[in-house]
C-alpha cells in the first residue's frame, strides 16, 4: 500500500465507523489535523481549491459532494506535502506525484470500506457522497501509481 493510503487508513481508523465518513466526522478529522477550511472562496478561473500554510480554500458554488472530496484531497496535501497546491477543474495531472498521492489519500478515506462491495462506480460515488468524476480520478490515480511504482504492493481495485 502506498504511504498516502496508509496515512488515510490510520486517520480513518480514528472515526470508528463503517463506510465513508459523514460530514461531521470529516470536519472533525480536518480540525484534529489542524487544517482550517474556508468555503465559498472567489477563486479565479477553473481552480476548485487552494491549499497554503494550513488553510484550505474551496471555490464558491461547488456542490456539497465536491466540497467533501476537496476537503479530503486538501487534507492529504496538508498532511503529506509542503507548499501551495492547486486542483484545477477537469484536470488531473497524472505526472504530478503530489496530486496522485492526494487522490489516493482521498479515495482511501472515502472508499476503504466500500471497495469490494457489490457497487457500480455510480453506486460507489453515491455511497461516499462524492461526484462520480472523483471516483474516476481516484481510479486513474490508482492505476497510474501502480504502473509507475508509487505503490509498495499491488493492491487491486474492487
Amino acid at each position: 500500500m502506498q504511504p498516502a493510503q496508509e496515512r488515510a487508513r490510520r486517520l480513518r481508523s480514528t472515526i470508528r465507523s463503517k463506510g465513508a465518513p459523514d460530514d461531521r466526522a470529516l470536519d472533525a478529522l480536518l480540525a484534529g489535523s489542524g487544517l482550517a477550511v474556508l468555503e465559498r472562496c472567489p477563486l479565479p478561473g477553473p481552480v476548485r481549491e487552494v491549499y497554503a500554510a494550513g488553510l484550505l480554500g474551496i471555490r464558491a458554488g461547488l456542490s456539497p459532494e465536491w466540497v467533501r472530496w476537496l476537503k479530503a484531497h486538501g487534507l492529504a496535501h496538508h498532511l503529506l506535502h509542503r507548499g501551495n497546491h492547486l486542483y484545477a477543474e477537469g484536470k488531473l495531472y497524472l505526472w504530478h506525484r503530489q496530486e496522485i498521492e492526494a487522490e489516493l489519500f482521498a479515495g482511501e478515506l472515502f472508499f476503504a470500506d466500500l471497495v469490494g462491495a457489490p457497487l457500480t462506480l455510480d453506486g460507489l460515488a453515491a455511497a461516499a457522497r462524492v461526484p462520480l468524476a472523483c471516483v474516476h480520478s481516484w481510479q486513474a490515480a490508482s492505476v497510474y501509481a501502480h504502473e509507475v511504482g508509487l505503490r509498495r504492493s499491488a493492491n487491486t481495485l474492487g
